[in-house]
């Protein structure tokens, strides 16, 4: 019992990772909307500053795992020569956008919307990429 419960669990663990774009693509934009939606619905009193999507703690999370879905999938690829130069770079600007943000006090929320775009979009080419591969 104990050797099928972890040989699932290698499983899951393979599965994952042969998706890690499709978690990375969905976690950038779940960080685009939320940086997209967080000033609106604050201002409009339908989230108060004490709710835990408010809570820097939650940014700071989804930025490691940003980050670290980036360092997986396009930089460790881009290394081994499976991700491409247009997908590295875009996931590095959208990642320096995403990190420095609060840099930029009046544009801040635009520049992280878009840096979330861009990680989005270079984990949407670098699944297209590795899909095309696998077909040819």
């Amino acid at each position: 019992m104990q050797q099928y419960c972890i040989y699932a669990v290698i499983e899951i663990m393979k599965s994952a990772l042969r998706n890690i774009d499709i978690w990375g693509t969905t976690t950038s934009l779940a960080c685009a909307v939320h940086c997209a939606a967080m000033p609106v619905l604050l201002s409009t009193g339908i989230l108060s500053s004490h709710s835990w999507v408010a809570n820097p703690m939650f940014e700071f999370a989804i930025l490691a795992v940003t980050a670290l879905f980036i360092y997986n999938s396009i930089i460790k690829g881009y290394w081994a020569g499976k991700s491409s130069k247009v997908s590295f770079g875009l996931a590095c600007i959208g990642l320096f956008l995403i990190l420095t943000h609060h840099l930029f006090s009046q544009a801040g929320t635009i520049i992280i919307i878009i840096g979330g775009l861009l990680v989005a979009l270079a984990h949407m080419l670098n699944l297209k990429q590795h899909q095309h591969k696998a077909h040819s």
